[in-house]
């Protein structure tokens, strides 16, 4: 008994006539938005038929040979690729609906086709539709929002912990076949940086910290050792800025309501716009999400190499705000831990009264943003914290506070 093939998907048919409707109609929802869609009618069928031979075809990523990546990691790109292109986030008109990557690149290479026109047709082409020429003159090149997405795929799916993968980008007129411009995608992998260190006799294991962008080699992470005031010995004059697994899941388990992969992309975010600095003899990297900063890789020299041994959140000892904190509060590192205020997850629990007196310490610390997170995380509605015993516990223990410093007054005068 002969074995049932598995049943193949037909290909789809390639219909011209379709095909050409589809690209114009992308053009003429762009000039909707613009108010000079009934403009489109001195074109032509047979000028329309020309601009979909110059339109762009974007192809699915493909792997460059000699590299490699797993299945799962593939589909992802080709789906995240492909969505990116069709979703209408680039912004046209301030106010309206926002339209596609593919739409705006359509009109653009109308505008390219329209220079191939003879002149007296082009000037009358670029007359009746004036509104769109004018607009797309102030305009960036569109395609740049497709790079701009490219880049945040990368982003957001390279840890540098495990082999990382960067785009490369090519386009070529082909006149067999399809006609038209193609925009090929190749994907290349990329290891990871992995080392040995010596901290405390003990032999760990680091990675250097690495960022990829569409068409850049990889950009590893160092530092000046001229930026570590005296801190390194060493002869060497840039340091790789390496990590221990143990301050990447610090980070992780203090910064958990972001999600781990958008967490990790920040790391290279901050690392790329961030300057570091000398603080109490470590080196810190302030580590933001958006606008907000969720808090500091610590580092210092060991060896040739400058390795970040922890992740503090913004309100621990240690930080300059979690130090400005304990000194106005009174509050101990163990009573910090123990009202569990050093991490993400409590301040985007719930919202704060800005008149509590937690508040308004938290404001003098430079700390009352944090009361805002939740407008730019996913909260679990769920989880709750209790503010009002914090505050209480605070209230109570400034006012023994106050007792203690009057009577050592009082003893001083005796």
């Amino acid at each position: 008994m002969s074995k049932k093939g598995k049943r193949k998907t037909p290909a789809v048919k390639y219909n011209e006539s379709v095909a050409i409707n589809v690209n114009f109609n992308r053009i003429k929802q762009v000039c909707q938005l613009l108010g000079c869609a009934d403009a489109l009618c001195i074109l032509s069928q047979q000028e329309i038929k020309e601009i979909y031979r110059l339109r762009m075809h974007f192809m699915e990523p493909k792997l460059m040979a000699g590299h490699k990546i797993s299945r799962e990691k593939m589909k992802y790109y080709k789906h995240f690729c492909q969505l990116f292109c069709q979703q209408e986030k680039s912004v046209l008109v301030e106010g309206q609906n926002p339209v596609s990557v593919i739409a705006m690149v359509a009109v653009e290479r109308f505008i390219a086709w329209h220079s191939y026109v003879p002149e007296t047709r082009a000037a009358e082409i670029k007359k009746s539709l004036h509104v769109l020429f004018r607009h797309f003159a102030k305009i960036e090149n569109p395609i740049s929002d497709l790079y701009w997405n490219y880049n945040r795929i990368l982003i957001v799916s390279n840890p540098f912990t495990t082999t990382m993968h960067t785009f490369k980008t090519s386009y070529e007129y082909r006149k067999d076949d399809v006609h038209g411009l193609y925009h090929t995608l190749k994907i290349c992998s990329v290891e990871p940086r992995v080392s040995k260190v010596k901290i405390n006799g003990i032999k760990r294991i680091v990675y250097q910290i690495g960022c990829q962008s569409v068409n850049d080699e990889p950009q590893w992470i160092s530092i000046s050792a001229a930026k570590l005031s005296g801190l390194y010995k060493g002869d060497e004059e840039e340091l790789p800025v390496c990590i221990q697994n143990h301050a990447l899941i610090r980070y992780l388990s203090r910064t958990a309501p972001i999600g781990e992969d958008a967490a990790q992309s920040y790391i290279g975010i901050s690392m790329r716009n961030k300057e570091p600095f000398i603080y109490r003899r470590n080196v810190l990297f302030p580590i933001c999400y958006k606008d907000f900063k969720l808090g500091y890789f610590i580092a210092g020299p060991v060896g040739d190499k400058l390795v970040i041994s922890t992740f503090l959140f913004v309100t621990q000892r240690g930080t300059p705000e979690g130090d400005k904190l304990e000194k106005l509060s009174g509050l101990s590192k163990e009573e910090i831990t123990y009202w569990n205020i050093a991490k993400l997850e409590v301040f985007a629990s719930s919202e704060m009264n800005p008149e509590q007196g937690i508040f308004t310490l938290f404001k003098e610390c430079g700390l009352d943003y944090l009361f805002d997170v939740a407008k730019h995380i996913n909260r679990n509605e769920k989880d709750t914290y209790n503010w009002d015993a914090f505050n209480e516990y605070m209230r109570k223990g400034k006012a023994l506070l106050e007792d203690d410093l009057e009577e050592i007054a009082d003893e001083a005068d005796l």
